[in-house]
């Protein structure tokens, strides 16, 4: 019999962390770089050298970076470090160390400050866990992209904000709550994701980030928008010009697409704009840019996610 676990889930979810590099601000990505953080290692959390260590243990630039981004000691230590440099006896005090038993440590495996050591379940993918051990990982803030330790472009919240699930997945993935509180329904996104002729969408979908409640603002985040991508991309007039009106380099590059003349002024009826732009060939993605295309603006006027 599975057991009860004391739930440990009152600290605050850091989007701050979970935003792509390019989306943060300048004094962010100084903050981060303070850190030692690149690119590389901010896009894939669980890299960076820094993640193995406590809050207590950063030096006094460090803490002052981790701070300006927006960590507190109990964020960093549970979402940064999941508690990786304690010791038994702080995991203890913490009132973390019955999550780690779940998960196969004892006193005698665990290697708390030192990293982690090398246990089973570590090396389990979150979709072979038991409920019990995803449970107890997410009180260690971990989830399921974290655990396997995926790479920011290939989280499915990133890719397309859960856009091609249908009702009943996002109530699996445990997400509908937060569809819910920006205004939509099992009906209302149904009609929305079938290409229904009629669509009715919630109020949320035409309001500006600033317009939104706090607590639409968290829902939006947990949905890995935040308020440049959810203000929209700029409109792709140059999309909507008739065929006869685009230059022969234009022409060109929309071939490569392998729009025709029909395809490109009927919107909708070619096939490429089924893929996504992470989905387009190398040529593809080369042809797009050159008309002008970026990846979010493929991805919501011609994909529309």
């Amino acid at each position: 019999r599975s057991r009860v676990l004391q739930q440990n889930n009152d600290i605050a979810y850091p989007e701050f962390r979970y935003r792509s590099w390019h989306y943060l601000a300048q004094n962010e990505q100084a903050a981060a770089k303070a850190l030692g953080y690149t690119q590389r290692t901010w896009d894939d959390p669980g890299l960076a050298d820094i993640e193995n260590k406590s809050f207590k243990s950063l030096s006094t630039v460090e803490t002052s970076a981790a701070k300006m981004l927006g960590f507190d000691k109990r964020q960093w230590d549970c979402y940064q470090n999941h508690y990786g440099s304690y010791s038994w006896h702080q995991l203890k005090q913490e009132g973390v160390q019955e999550y780690f038993t779940v998960l196969g440590w004892s006193h005698k495996t665990w290697k708390g400050g030192n990293g982690k050591a090398n246990i089973n379940t570590e090396a389990e993918d979150w979709k072979q866990m038991t409920s019990n051990e995803q449970e107890a990982a997410r009180n260690l803030c971990y989830f399921q992209e974290t655990w396997n330790q995926v790479h920011f472009n290939d989280w499915e919240c990133t890719k397309d904000h859960y856009g091609s699930y249908t009702w009943d997945e996002l109530t699996e993935k445990g997400v509908n709550k937060y569809f819910e509180l920006l205004g939509w329904s099992a009906e209302t996104w149904s009609g929305a994701t079938s290409g229904a002729t009629t669509r009715i969408v919630p109020e949320s979908e035409s309001m500006d980030w600033n317009e939104l409640t706090a607590e639409q603002h968290i829902a939006a985040r947990k949905l890995c928008f935040h308020k440049t991508e959810w203000d929209g991309p700029p409109y792709p007039t140059f999309r909507y010009r008739k065929w006869d009106h685009l230059s022969n380099d234009e022409k060109k590059n929309a071939g490569i697409l392998s729009y025709t003349e029909e395809t490109w002024n009927k919107l909708g009826k070619a096939q490429i704009e089924e893929s996504a732009f992470h989905e387009l060939s190398s040529s593809e993605k080369k042809a797009a840019s050159a008309l002008g295309f970026k990846k979010s603006v493929w991805d919501c006027y011609i994909n529309h996610y």
